[in-house]
Parts: structure tokens; C-alpha cells; sequence
């Protein structure tokens, strides 16, 4: 596997081992991970976090847990793992007849195509794929290597540690790769909707698994052709989540719904009716 593939810290430099308990099924797991990752297997041999750094001159470890946590070098005492978080409370909010924020602006139906462009951790992705029902499909895209590889192993997860978002990752397709790219390749109005969450170009107000994140992926503002590309892609509206005072919602001339807010969303509306292809 290419070094190419990772787009912060690249596979030759990335360990894997088991947690402190070595055990035979430990092994299994940890063999199995390493291959996922591709990755080289080392035996932990009651070494901490910060010794397996140090004596392997690594920059990512990876410990086979039932989900795979992942340090970096430059946060030794972080840990990046799956988890569906706030998302979560958010889809038990909707199946309790709440609207969520992001489903309401941005319109999104049962039954709809949604492009995410920016992946991330796959908060909002959960979200999507609960509001466009089973008989809709979610589109991920993400640059970084590493948070698409465990957002898949989530995904293929046998015995799924978190039951009740096992269905809706199965409506999910990820692509690994500059959004940019893959939504200027993408058919004229071939999703209902695209949505942008430049998340880890903001600078964090709180710790959090977006903290963490930030030594996984590259951060940088949206393009105006990542912006140009998405309206010719999307038939009903593009989505950006933003700082009010950002200067990015004057930047492609939209208002952000909530102007004093945390964070906002502003939404450009595709005019006129436009028909989704296939």
C-alpha cells in the first residue's frame, strides 16, 4: 500500500500492537488490524504508549482494541477512535419527532442522494443517513486516510459496538480523496444535496474528538471551485457550516441562520427545478 494513500503521516511510519493484556485472541485481533491498515505488527511486551514511540521511531500507533484507537506522536496522550458521539442524542432527538438543525436547512427528504464532503469524524454522516431513510443513500468524502480507514472498520465491524448506528453506516459510501476533485468529477445534479463542514480549519472552543482529529487531516478553507463544483452537482441546495465571523459566509455571499451562534449554517438554493440524474 502506497504512502500516498495517508495524507498526514504517512503508513511506513504507523505501528500496531495489542493493549496492555496480551492475550492469544489479542494477537488474533492485532494481525488482523495491522493487515486493515496495513500497517507493521509489533508485540507490546508491557511497553506504554509513549515507550512504543519512542524504541519503534513511530509516528502512529495503532492498538487493536474491539474498535482501533490510534496515537499520534505529536499528542501521545490523545487517543482518535471511532464513536458516534452527539450524533447519537441527535438521531434519538429525531426518532423522538425533534428536527434537526442541519436536516432543516438544508431540506434533506427521505429517499435523498447526500454528498458530505468533508467526512471528518462522520458525525453529521450518521445524521444524514437517518434523515434520508433506507431507501436514500449518503455520500462521504474525506482527504484523510486514517479517518476513512476507521470509519470502514466501523462500518465492517461483525459485532458492531454501537448496534444502533450499524444500519445506517451500511447507507454510506466513503471516498478517500480531495473533495475538490471528486466533486468536480461527479455528474451534474446527481445528489439532491452537498454539505460542507470545514471542521478542522476552526480553531477549537472546547476539548474534544475534533481537537484530537486535527494531527489526522489537513485543514484549509473551502475553494471557490470545490463551491462552483458542488452547485453544479447538487439539484435542491449546497450546505456550509461555519463561524458566523469566519468571513466565509461573505465570502460566497450567503447569511448564516444563527448570526450570533457558535457555529452556523448557510445554504445556497439551487433556482429553478432541476432533475436528478439516473
Amino acid at each position: 500500500m502506497s504512502d500516498t494513500h495517508s495524507s498526514v503521516t504517512p503508513i511506513s511510519q504507523a505501528i500496531c500492537t495489542t493493549p496492555w493484556q496480551d492475550t492469544p485472541g489479542a494477537r488474533r485481533r492485532a494481525r488482523f488490524t495491522a493487515d486493515w491498515f496495513g500497517v507493521r505488527l509489533v508485540a507490546r511486551n508491557n511497553r506504554s504508549i509513549e515507550q512504543l514511540f519512542a524504541q519503534e521511531q513511530a509516528r502512529v500507533v495503532v492498538v487493536a482494541q474491539e474498535q482501533p484507537v490510534l496515537y499520534h506522536a505529536e499528542s501521545p496522550d490523545t487517543a482518535l477512535f471511532f464513536h458516534p458521539g452527539m450524533a447519537l442524542q441527535r438521531i434519538r432527538a429525531m426518532e423522538n419527532g425533534q428536527v434537526d438543525r442541519l436536516i432543516r436547512v438544508a431540506g434533506i427528504k427521505p429517499g435523498n442522494h447526500v454528498i458530505d464532503a468533508t467526512l471528518g469524524m462522520g458525525m453529521d454522516t450518521m445524521v444524514i443517513a437517518h434523515a434520508v431513510g433506507e431507501s436514500g443513500r449518503v455520500t462521504a468524502m474525506e482527504s484523510s486516510w486514517w479517518l476513512v480507514k476507521l470509519f470502514e472498520f466501523a462500518q465492517g465491524e461483525l459485532n458492531p459496538k454501537f448496534p444502533e448506528v450499524q444500519s445506517l453506516l451500511q447507507r454510506v459510501q466513503v471516498i478517500q480523496g480531495n473533495h475538490e476533485q471528486l466533486l468536480c468529477a461527479q455528474a451534474p445534479c446527481s445528489a439532491h444535496v452537498v454539505v460542507f463542514d470545514p471542521m478542522f480549519r476552526r480553531p477549537p472552543d472546547r476539548e474534544s474528538s475534533m481537537d484530537t482529529a486535527r494531527h489526522w487531516t489537513m485543514a484549509g478553507a473551502l475553494s471557490e471551485r470545490a463551491v462552483a463544483c458542488a452547485k453544479r452537482v447538487a439539484a435542491r441546495s449546497v450546505v456550509f457550516k461555519e463561524r458566523p465571523s469566519s468571513g466565509e459566509f461573505e465570502r460566497f455571499g450567503l447569511l448564516p441562520d444563527k448570526p450570533r451562534a457558535r457555529f452556523a449554517y448557510g445554504v445556497w438554493h439551487q433556482h429553478g427545478s432541476r432533475q436528478m440524474d439516473g
